[in-house]
């Protein structure tokens, strides 16, 4: 069994932690800003890209991460969902207006499903799931494509993500981490272990 606790940490951005305080695996790649786990960067952003499949020249205006096929794909930043249908080439896509969180409206291309919910006006929030790597659309195989858009502008994702994976992976400690902790975990502990049993608690402030 695995106790995780949610916490609210710097900038007020929720965050899931082990008893250590290190954020998990997959709250750790949203902290960077990465979309998803890929195992690697298959094609980069360009304005002449040779298509790999109509073999002609076109923009490939975002970048592509190879990835297993069903590998959950995870919002960058807080926002709502402009869309969650079927987009041309990209298949499957889900667009994410995030306001004044970012300056960006961000693109999941290609996905073989969609998260539960997913749909137009859908609050989402960084680092929640909205759907799974697949190779729907003009692919050749499982990938996320990933855009960033501003207005009618794309940039290049990972010129905007390399400033952002500078940032420290969380970390919490301290105090009020460890007296949190000990709170939760006691009311945990209280429950037994009945195994039908549930608790919810809410998230806290560090």
């Amino acid at each position: 069994s695995y106790t995780v606790l949610r916490a609210r940490g710097p900038g007020g951005a929720k965050t899931y932690v082990d008893l250590d305080g290190r954020a998990l695996r997959g709250e750790r790649a949203s902290q960077l800003g990465l979309p998803v786990e890929y195992t690697r960067i298959s094609s980069k952003f360009s304005r002449n890209r040779l298509h790999p499949k109509t073999r002609k020249r076109r923009p490939h205006l975002g970048v592509d991460f190879a990835a297993p096929h069903g590998t959950p794909v995870r919002a960058v930043a807080d926002g709502r969902v402009k869309f969650a249908k079927w987009h041309g080439g990209l298949g499957r896509t889900v667009r994410i207006d995030h306001g004044a969180e970012f300056q960006y409206d961000s693109v999941y291309g290609h996905l073989t499903r969609y998260a539960k919910g997913m749909e137009s006006g859908t609050p989402v929030r960084r680092g929640q799931v909205i759907g799974y790597v697949g190779s729907t659309g003009l692919s050749t195989g499982p990938h996320l494509h990933f855009s960033l858009v501003e207005g009618k502008r794309y940039i290049d994702p990972l010129t905007e993500l390399r400033q952002v994976r500078r940032r420290k992976p969380v970390q919490l400690s301290g105090r009020a981490f460890e007296k949190a902790k000990t709170q939760m975990v006691g009311a945990l502990d209280a429950l037994g272990e009945g195994g039908s049993e549930a608790l919810v608690l809410d998230a806290f402030d560090l």
